[in-house]
């Protein structure tokens, strides 16, 4: 059985091998040399070698085994260490400092400020008080199956161990975008029809003329994940760096049709042209078709990446 590398559309900054989690817990490698295996047990595939002081995220404890997130090679995947190599700490999530009010103006309540992320933000038009939109992003999984929709990747999500990827780096193979879970303070939209204000003009290392947001409903895996998007690439895709992806046509995701409204450049007003049913949905951002993308780049944690990464996910009951 092998494991296939899971890509994260997040951003962190790298040292060596080392990420921070941004909450819960890290494991902080205290043995002089520890191994990192694909799979919870002795004989599992070897995928590197971490230092004493590494420190990496961990999602799950199991038995002897601490299943954790780490970067390789800007690469992230979710592995194992033994428990007894590390050390689980807690990490202290620092107090927010509050924003400064404007002279004559109250400061809002930090649940209805206008929530940016790497220069992109999503506001609701609702009413008098407008609000934002907590982002998150989502992490790229490849898998073997061929899908050429949205529904079809959430189909084909393995239940088990996924298969493994073929060999020959110009193989195809299908790359889906994931949302975890819709977190319980997900905003429930009241309106049928919401006014979605999106931001995007200080966005960096795009250009604003690349890309144009949309709303998509997202389909639920057999798993538990949901899927935003899914594309059909090559097994090589994350390293290549010829700019010869037409993401613009191979990017599969159920679309709402919706109307635009430029009101400047990366400035954008999307409502959708029918009632929302109920579900879960997300404001993404799709690119426009002015060029070509190199797979380095769109599977990446910087610029493009995070871009197509980025989602402002609500519920419709």
């Amino acid at each position: 059985m092998r494991t296939i590398l899971v890509l994260s559309v997040c951003f962190c900054l790298l040292g060596g091998v080392s990420a921070l989690a941004q909450t819960g817990e890290t494991a902080r490698v205290t043995a002089a040399n520890a191994v990192i295996r694909a799979e919870p047990r002795a004989n599992a595939v070897v995928l590197t070698t971490v230092k004493t002081g590494t420190t990496m995220e961990v999602r799950a404890i199991e038995g002897d085994w601490v299943k954790i997130a780490m970067f390789i090679t800007n690469v992230r995947i979710e592995a194992y260490i033994l428990k007894r190599s590390v050390a689980i700490e807690k990490i202290d999530k620092p107090a927010a400092a509050a924003a400064p009010a404007s002279r004559g103006t109250a400061a809002p309540a930090s649940r209805d400020a206008v929530v940016a992320k790497f220069g992109m933000s999503a506001l609701v038009e609702s009413g008098a008080k407008p609000s934002g939109l907590t982002p998150t992003m989502a992490r790229v999984v490849p898998m073997a199956a061929r899908a050429d929709t949205a529904k079809a990747a959430a189909t084909a999500m393995p239940i088990g161990p996924p298969s493994a990827l073929p060999t020959t780096p110009s193989a195809a193979v299908t790359y889906v975008w994931l949302i975890d879970r819709v977190t319980a303070d997900a905003r429930v939209m009241p309106e049928a029809r919401p006014t979605i204000v999106v931001r995007y003009d200080e966005a960096p290392g795009i250009s604003p003329d690349d890309f144009a947001p949309a709303i998509v409903r997202l389909i639920g895996t057999p798993t538990g994940p949901r899927v935003m998007s899914a594309m059909r690439g090559r097994v090589d895709s994350p390293s290549r760096v010829v700019a010869d992806w037409n993401v613009e046509r191979d990017l599969k995701q159920e679309i709402v049709r919706s109307s635009m409204e430029l009101t400047a450049r990366g400035l954008v007003k999307i409502k959708p042209d029918v009632d929302l049913e109920p579900g879960e949905y997300a404001v993404v951002m799709r690119p426009t078709g002015n060029k070509n993308f190199a797979g380095s780049n769109v599977l990446s944690a910087t610029e493009d990446g995070r871009v197509f990464g980025i989602a402002w996910v609500f519920v419709r009951k």
